[in-house]
């Protein structure tokens, strides 16, 4: 079992770094592929695929106050065992939130993350769920910049919680850049050239999926993803359009589990009262490629989009 990273419970991609950087990510859209990936104790070995999409617009109401409101949709395709074949595990959720400006130095971004996770089969109320995030950030000077805060969400395991410290910072000189949010995501890039950036970057991730299909209709897959990623990046339009190529080193996992097999509460390094029986092998660590293609919007001597 991989309890070593149960801490990892955050949902990457969900605008916990909204306005941590100089930035705002207004549409996301990411391609993955891990192929060949082996199963423990078994011959049996399978492919990952994944097509994430995101797109977040935050609407300016006031100097201070910014509506955050977004959608984001995920598919991933993998056979979580030999008898199944291929599965489609998929998500689509919102994100509706508030980012206020409390002082110069200070601000907060409060949002709500409701959304649906399964196969999509038979959608019923046993695939909602819902998330929600809270973080505040210290700006010391233009280019750095402090965070922290708490996500939650309810999980088909039960609920999931996990606070995040980090920090943003830009050179001097521009040309480096670090984005970290612990203990879930981190980011260290470098510009070479115009429009050229080198960087790496690790991204955790726990999600689940109720099943409704077939012979799976009384399960749940637990997802684990930790991902360290070397990547090349260039920037377009003025830095607005971004195109990144990483080679992936997956230690990813989906877990099988029966309806209402659950722990009690998932929290940093530990799940608390997790008796649970897995019922499928457990992935092994393999190499792939990812693909984003981003828009985003500059913050700096620009003023917030609106509606």
């Amino acid at each position: 079992m991989k309890k070593a990273i149960s801490f990892l419970l955050l949902i990457n991609g969900l605008g916990i770094n909204l306005f941590a950087q100089n930035y705002v990510d207004i549409a996301k859209f990411n391609y993955g592929y891990i192929p060949d990936v082996s199963l423990s104790d078994s011959q049996n070995r399978t492919d990952v695929q994944g097509i994430d999409v995101g797109v977040m617009v935050p609407i300016k109401l006031s100097e201070k106050i910014a509506v955050i409101t977004g959608v984001d949709v995920s598919d991933q395709a993998i056979e979580i065992r030999s008898t199944s074949g291929i599965v489609n595990l998929r998500s689509a959720g919102i994100r509706l939130g508030v980012n206020v400006e409390h002082s110069n130095k200070w601000s907060g971004i409060y949002v709500a993350i409701p959304k649906v996770a399964g196969d999509f089969g038979d959608i019923s109320g046993e695939d909602f769920q819902i998330g929600g995030a809270a973080l505040w950030k210290y700006s010391k000077k233009e280019n750095v910049k402090y965070k922290f805060g708490i996500y939650a969400s309810t999980e088909s395991f039960g609920l999931i919680t996990t606070p995040i410290v980090g920090g943003y910072y830009l050179s001097p000189n521009k040309k480096f850049e670090a984005n970290v949010s612990l203990p879930v995501a981190f980011d260290l890039n470098y510009k070479v050239v115009k429009p050229l950036r080198f960087g790496v970057d690790f991204n955790a991730i726990v999600r689940s999926y109720d099943l409704s299909e077939s012979a799976l209709s009384a399960f749940y897959v637990h997802r684990w993803v930790k991902e360290l990623s070397a990547y090349m990046q260039f920037d377009f339009l003025n830095e607005n359009l971004i195109l990144k190529t990483k080679l992936v080193y997956a230690m990813n996992d989906f877990g099988l589990y029966q309806d209402n097999d659950q722990i009690t509460l998932a929290i940093p390094s530990a799940e608390i009262g997790d008796n649970r029986i897995r019922l499928n092998n457990e992935l092994g660590t393999a190499f792939g490629i990812k693909a984003s293609l981003i828009y985003r919007f500059q913050l700096k001597n620009k003023k917030a989009p609106k509606n």
